[in-house]
């Protein structure tokens, strides 16, 4: 009889540290969740969305490159390098529109960097065909990718060695779309 009860009991215990175990495994589940969401946010979505669409890009390649190259700070101002997708007067020249207003100042509006961001993963993807050749240009600039290109037996041209900065730029860049994809593309099916 005694056997009987320390068996039972000891069922009820193994039971209780699995259902615990499960438990606690959903709820770090859903706190890294909740963590990754505030993490990789999806600000300035309004705009996000417009122009990926209008450039024909993944919104959550968009995403990315703002969360790596600015952590979403439109203020951001880094050697000459301006706003939410850290663009240069090069670049507002290079990427507005001719009738728009010559006013590089509005890089640190959200709208115009994002806009303009987009038209420059979206001239960058033409250019190269390939996401890693673009966010290497974003990071090291046009010239320098160019250098890096290696053309293949078939005349196919393709990203080779970079140098260790740019290598963990383009490793950035791919971390946060994964995670992005991961965390929203759940959103499609809850």
């Amino acid at each position: 009889m005694a056997a009987t009860k320390r068996g039972t009991a000891n069922t009820i215990a193994v039971l209780a540290i699995f259902l615990l175990s499960i438990c606690g495994g959903l709820l770090a589940r859903h706190f890294l969740r909740e963590y990754r969401l505030r993490e990789y946010p999806r600000k300035y979505s309004e705009y996000v969305e417009e122009y990926s669409l209008d450039c024909r890009i993944p919104d959550y390649s968009v995403y990315a490159v703002i969360k790596v190259v600015s952590g979403f700070d439109a203020s951001l101002n880094n050697d000459g390098k301006t706003g939410l997708f850290q663009l240069t007067v090069e670049d507002y020249y290079r990427l507005s529109d001719p009738d728009d207003a010559p006013d590089p100042g509005l890089l640190y509006e959200p709208e115009c960097s994002i806009k303009l961001g987009c038209r420059l993963i979206s001239s960058l993807y033409e250019k190269y065909g390939e996401w890693d050749a673009v966010w290497c240009a974003i990071f090291a600039g046009e010239d320098k990718t160019d250098s890096w290109m290696k053309t293949g037996q078939g005349g196919e041209r393709s990203l080779g060695e970079v140098p260790e900065d740019a290598a963990g730029f383009i490793e950035s860049v791919n971390k946060a779309i994964k995670i992005y994809r991961s965390l929203y593309d759940e959103e499609l099916f809850e």
